[in-house]
């Protein structure tokens, strides 16, 4: 399977993940965090806007807990051992490409870019 193919499907479980989880982990690398966002009035243009999510991402949290590889054990009928090296081996892909291109779209999450500390 190509790296960039490890990075999508790296990008699916954890878009799913996050459907039904406040928090994923990529060991790692680093976890995306939903934050709740209410409803509110926008007075500037005088409508409601409604409740809402967004994603952040704090690359301080990276051990496993291992809910993305419980993903992988599902989707691919595998053995827990064998999600963990999955999930370790598209981490090293999304890593890679992050070295080689400084960002990575993670299909409807968002956009993983390198500050210039290079975290």
């Amino acid at each position: 399977m190509p790296k960039f193919a490890n990075v999508i499907e790296l990008g699916r479980h954890i878009e799913i993940l996050l459907l039904g989880n406040d928090c994923v982990i990529v060991p790692g690398l680093g976890a995306f965090v939903a934050h709740h966002v209410p409803a509110r009035f926008d007075e500037r243009d005088g409508v409601f806007l409604p409740p809402l999510r967004t994603i952040g991402f704090n690359p301080k949290y990276v051990m496993n807990d291992s809910l993305l590889a419980q993903s992988y054990v599902e989707a691919n009928d595998t053995s827990y051992p064998e999600a963990v090296a999955m999930v370790e081996s598209d981490v090293r892909a999304l890593r890679q490409r992050l070295t080689d291109k400084g960002t990575v779209e993670l299909s409807s999450i968002g956009t993983l870019s390198v500050n210039k500390e290079g975290n």
